[in-house]
This record gives structure tokens, C-alpha cells and sequence, in this order.
């Protein structure tokens, strides 16, 4: 099936953007870009409820003024590719639509006014980047020209090297800023164990050393450029990734999505989602 996007919309001025991204990924790659808007749940029922019209009148009723809008927004203009009109709960009905339409990329504004309200950075949005098969994209920022500069958050595992390949993938004329927050885990056990502050602060530098070794290595093996940034400091994850975001003028942050099931509820909402709260960049979170 041929690559393309799939972009959410609720006519919102924050999805508008999201639609705007899209459309400029689509078009640098030649993919179509499918736009979908789904009915904001309950709202069909209080509609009817209210007009006194039978739930297949007011369906197609809705579908064809969506449609409508739809077809306008395509007049921006935005790659060709499909428009569908769904109902149902938005966090399902996009994973599953992501799916049927074998989307490469998944792109959602942070905030909407309609369904999109509903995928307020928590559980709904956790279900939907848990269950959709494909990297999310959230808009969070109109786009201004294409991505200039990509940080990148990795701990040398599988999830954070398919986050840089799915970006250089992607992004191949960006600049890529890795970042490795250090963890030094027997540290607190040192402290209690009575052992000396020099001997503790020596071994946080082998660590730092360390990290940046495994730093040098990841960008030789990978073939980035050499000039390619590399910061590895001892910190909190999310928060390392939010100032040096902002420091280094990175318009967007990529995040790789870990294992299925409760670790991984577990690490969006101690990553992922500190990251998508605290941050104004757009976040790519990859699978």
C-alpha cells in the first residue's frame, strides 16, 4: 500500500496547524495525505434529541456538511488523499483508521474544541499512542517551513535508535541534537552506605564519560553528520529534554515509545507525557 499520513481535524485553529504540518510532511515525501474527522461522542444523540430527526437523516446530514468542510480545507492546498468522517471514541477510532489506511504518520494538534478535546495529554491520549501502529506527530506550534532542528532522546535501547531512524527517515535535511540523560543508580545507595563525596563524584564522571562515549559510537554507527550535537548530563529525563529543547532552539522533540502493557503506561506518563505537558516544541513520539 502507498505510504501516506493521516491527519486528525475538529475544524479547530490548534488541529488547523496540525493539518498545516501534515501537509507540508506529505508534500516533501509525495505521500497523500488522508484527513479524518471524527463526530464528538454524544454529540449526534443531543443533536437529535434536540431537532427531533431520525438518526439516519441527521448522520448523513452531519457526514455532508463535514464533507463539505473537508473539501475546503484541501483548497489551502494540501496533498490529495482521502476524507473520512467516522464516529465512535476518538482514541479507537483513529488507531483503527490508522491502521486500515496503513498511515507512515499519525498527526494530531495538542488541543482542539472538538473530539480533539478529548485527547487532553492523558488516559485517552495515552490509549491512542499505545494502540495506533504508527509514530505520532503533536502539533503544538503553526508550522513555519519545514523542521529545522530535531532533539532526540535516547538511551541507546531499540525504541530510542528507531526514534533517530524514523527522523532521519523523515526529516533528512534537519539537524539532528541527541540527549542522554545519565542515570547513575547506585548513587542514592552509595550516599547511604556512608561512602565519600569524592568517590561518588568520581564515578558520576566515569558515567558521564561513559555516556558520552556510547554518544560518539551511536553517531559513527548511524552515519550522522559529524557536527551532530550530543549532550549527556545527569538529570531527570523529561526535564533535560524540555531546557535543552528551548536552550538549543529545537523546534521539534522525538521520543521513542517503549513495550506494550503497564511498563509502558509507566514510562509515557514519567516521560512521554512530562515531555508533551511542560514543552511548547511539537513531539514525534515513535514506535
Amino acid at each position: 500500500m502507498t505510504q501516506s499520513i493521516l491527519a486528525a481535524t475538529d475544524f479547530s485553529v490548534q488541529s488547523a496547524a496540525a493539518v498545516a504540518r501534515a501537509g507540508e510532511l506529505a508534500t516533501a515525501h509525495s505521500w497523500p495525505l488522508h484527513l479524518a474527522h471524527i463526530a464528538h461522542p454524544g454529540l449526534l444523540e443531543s443533536l437529535q434529541a434536540l431537532l427531533g430527526m431520525a438518526p439516519q437523516e441527521l448522520d448523513e446530514r452531519h457526514a455532508a456538511a463535514v464533507r463539505q468542510q473537508l473539501t475546503a480545507m484541501r483548497a489551502t492546498p494540501l496533498p490529495t488523499g482521502q476524507d473520512l468522517v467516522l464516529d465512535g471514541q476518538p482514541a479507537e477510532a483513529l488507531a483503527r483508521l490508522a491502521g486500515e489506511v496503513a498511515a507512515e504518520l499519525l498527526v494530531i494538534g495538542a488541543h482542539g474544541e472538538g473530539f480533539l478535546d478529548s485527547l487532553r495529554l492523558g488516559s485517552t491520549a495515552s490509549r491512542l499512542i499505545r494502540r495506533t501502529p504508527c509514530p505520532v506527530l503533536v502539533v503544538k506550534q503553526a508550522p513555519v517551513g519545514s523542521y529545522r532542528r530535531a532533539l532526540i532522546a535516547t538511551d541507546f535501547f531499540p525504541p530510542s535508535l528507531a526514534a533517530l531512524r524514523l527522523t532521519r527517515r523523515l526529516l533528512p535535511d534537519a539537524a539532528i541534537v541527541l540527549v542522554h540523560a545519565i542515570e547513575t543508580p547506585f548513587e542514592s545507595k552509595m550516599e547511604h552506605a556512608g561512602i565519600g563525596a569524592e568517590l561518588i563524584a568520581r564515578y558520576r564522571i566515569d558515567a558521564q564519560r561513559e555516556a558520552r562515549t556510547r554518544l560518539r559510537e551511536l553517531v559513527d554507527r548511524e552515519a550522522l553528520p559529524a557536527n551532530t550535537e550530543q549532550i549527556a548530563r545527569h538529570g531527570d529525563i523529561a526535564r533535560l529534554i524540555v531546557d535543552q529543547a528551548e536552550a538549543l532552539d529545537c523546534d521539534l522533540i522525538v521520543v521513542g515509545k517503549h513495550g506494550l502493557g503497564p511498563v509502558e503506561d509507566f514510562l509515557l506518563g514519567s516521560t512521554t507525557f512530562n515531555v508533551l505537558r511542560e514543552s511548547g516544541r511539537d513531539v514525534l513520539i515513535s514506535r
